[in-house]
């Protein structure tokens, strides 16, 4: 069985959505989708430029579970920031925009008349009180960044170590 097909199979038995295309002009593709939005999308292009001789169909469909469930960790990630960070009993944004502020926020920190009023996530006014509480802030929203980047990352080393799919599927993302 074609190791494309053979991957097809363990994503069918784990009820993962997904597409197998083959194109005769192009390269086989997967495209794997939750609630019929494509969320990773792989094909025989981002194998290795030399012939690949996989010494057996397991050690194939492995390496192919360790780059979906990397892919999987990859798109909780952004979610788990977005979900925000709490200062005072607020909950406060991390999308792009609102870091992108913090940053600035925190830049000009010597230049701010306090307290500087700033928005909750849902859209309340927050005074900050002073320097020492603006710090307290930052440093709170870059640990819950840099904590979920962090612990993403050393689920996706996990993964690439693991050796066997049992070991593979006995790691799990509790963030």
């Amino acid at each position: 069985m074609p190791i494309f097909e053979q991957v097809a199979k363990w994503f069918d038995e784990q009820d993962i959505s997904f597409d197998l295309l083959d194109d005769p002009d192009g390269p086989v593709e997967l495209e794997f989708k939750d609630s019929g939005t494509i969320v990773s999308k792989w094909d025989t292009d981002v194998l290795p430029a030399q012939p690949v001789t996989w010494p057996d169909e397991a050690i194939a469909v492995l390496w192919w579970s360790q780059r979906f469930r990397q892919d999987e960790v990859d798109l909780k990630t952004p979610k788990l920031i977005l979900e925000g960070f709490t200062h005072n009993g607020e909950i406060f944004s991390l999308s792009h925009s609102a870091q992108a502020n913090w940053n600035a926020l925190y830049t000009a920190k010597d230049l701010i008349t306090f307290p500087y009023e700033i928005s909750t996530k849902d859209s309340k006014a927050y005074n900050v009180q002073d320097i020492t509480e603006l710090t307290t802030f930052f440093l709170a929203a870059i640990d819950v960044v840099n904590g979920h980047i962090s612990s993403g990352r050393a689920l996706k080393v996990q993964m690439q170590a693991a050796t066997k799919q049992g070991d593979l599927d006995a790691i799990a993302d509790g963030r």
